[in-house]
């Protein structure tokens, strides 16, 4: 997940374009039922104790040549609780809710030391104008391409207790970090960003290592759903894992209970 931190966008028309991008995916997936996966009462708590906790992880980023930030990004994990349209309403939450919290620890941080911080006005300019462009690179992007892996790998593998954790836990968040990595240093270095040459010199050349992290965070974390809380995991069902298996494409899958929310 890249974090565009304090960093001019050249073109205000890119990020602008990028901020209705994105409002446009948040109101699809909440007229097409998002909101509703969240407000199950199963789900209402792991929601928003979600959003929290992502917070607090993209807090822990790790920055390149002091303006670019790359950090966990959490989004294959919720599409795995909460389906794609419950997952991208709950990660606008949590970007907004950064953004936020970040805009103010930068105000914080200039006005006890002002003179080691640039001014106010940009840090908050700045922080909100690349939202369109987080949301779209850091949560958007790889909840979609996890979805996308998702449908394939029921689609052809058996139903399985293994296929699922490693298929959904550990190869879908993998690829999509390394996809996301790449598809973030072209969108930066198009946008002619500052810096943005040590992405490919440093973030690219690690981003197996990135993605290996990613995995085995989503991966852990989902098979400890599995087993303490099952009712929070939308794409896991008893019935098909745990049950008499299912061949894939057969009609076991197009029944409308087994689709994902």
């Amino acid at each position: 997940m890249f974090y565009f931190f304090n960093l001019p966008i050249t073109d205000p028309a890119w990020a602008g374009a990028a901020l209705l991008l994105s409002a446009a995916l948040v109101m699809m997936a909440w007229a097409s039922g998002g909101l509703r996966v969240l407000a199950a009462p199963q789900r209402q708590g792991a929601a928003l104790a979600s959003a929290f906790l992502l917070i607090l992880l993209w807090m822990l980023r790790a920055s390149v040549q002091g303006t670019l930030a790359v950090t966990f990004s959490g989004a294959s994990l919720a599409v795995i609780l909460f389906g794609l349209r419950a997952a991208l309403l709950m990660l606008a939450l949590a970007d907004l809710g950064f953004v936020a919290v970040d805009a103010l620890s930068a105000a914080w941080s200039h006005y006890s030391a002002p003179r080691a911080s640039p001014g106010i006005d940009a840090l908050m300019r700045t922080h909100w104008q690349n939202l369109g462009l987080q949301f779209l690179l850091g949560a958007a992007l790889p909840a979609c391409i996890t979805r996308g892996l998702i449908a394939l790998i029921r689609a052809r593998l058996p139903r399985h207790l293994f296929v699922f954790i490693f298929g959904h836990g550990f190869f879908s968040p993998a690829l999509a970090t390394v996809v996301t990595l790449i598809a973030g240093a072209l969108a930066i270095h198009a946008l002619q960003v500052p810096g943005s040459d040590a992405i490919f010199r440093e973030v690219l050349p690690t981003s197996l290592l990135l993605a290996w992290g990613e995995a085995f965070m989503t991966g852990a974390l989902g098979v400890i759903f599995i087993m303490f809380r099952p009712q929070w995991v939308a794409s896991f069902r008893d019935e098909d894992y745990l049950k008499k298996p299912a061949e894939p494409g057969g009609d076991h899958d197009r029944h409308p209970d087994h689709r994902e929310p």
